[in-house]
């Protein structure tokens, strides 16, 4: 059963209503459910990403227990967005967003949701500062769908902080080179 305290808001804005979660989870074995999760992650969140650049879709998902909660590519509130104002530059990368991990940790700390032990789902491999990110909020687990930021400086944090990570195909078309 799903605890209703963390679902105040749409899934517009971002958090898995009762409804979603228990579509999401209603006979699925434990052996699909993170395709599951990730599937309904790329379709929840690509209208939420607020970035003119590719990939156009980026999301993290934090699961513990019976608690979920969603991060998205977005500029912080009340902020300007890059549709509106343009990205913002910086050595190549933009930098007007805060990446949808961030965001996920951020809002479970805002909710008082804690993060220990919990597993992330990510439409993109984590870059290198919210791995540090997840390791410092102590998420266990990351599972992706793509890898846009397949850095060995990345695994290697991953490894030496003993966090389990994985691709897990569902067929998305970017950030698999």
């Amino acid at each position: 059963m799903i605890d209703d305290t963390y679902f105040g808001i749409t899934r517009n804005a971002g958090v898995l209503d009762r409804w979603v979660v228990e579509s999401i989870l209603s006979g699925i074995s434990d052996s699909n459910i993170d395709v599951c999760y990730l599937k309904h992650l790329v379709e929840a969140t690509t209208p939420l990403y607020s970035c003119n650049r590719p990939p156009g879709a980026a999301g993290a998902l934090i699961v513990l227990r019976d608690k979920v909660i969603y991060g998205w590519v977005a500029s912080p509130t009340p902020l300007r967005s890059c549709k509106t104002d343009g990205c913002e530059m910086d050595d190549g990368h933009c930098v007007r967003n805060t990446h949808s991990e961030i965001q996920a940790i951020i809002r479970s700390a805002r909710r008082g949701l804690p993060t220990e032990q919990a597993t992330m789902y990510s439409i993109l491999k984590p870059c290198y500062n919210c791995t540090k990110a997840i390791i410092h909020a102590g998420i266990r687990k990351v599972l992706y769908a793509g890898a846009a930021y397949d850095e060995k400086r990345t695994n290697d944090l991953m490894n030496y902080a003993k966090i389990e990570y994985g691709l897990v195909d569902i067929g998305l078309e970017y950030g698999n080179a």
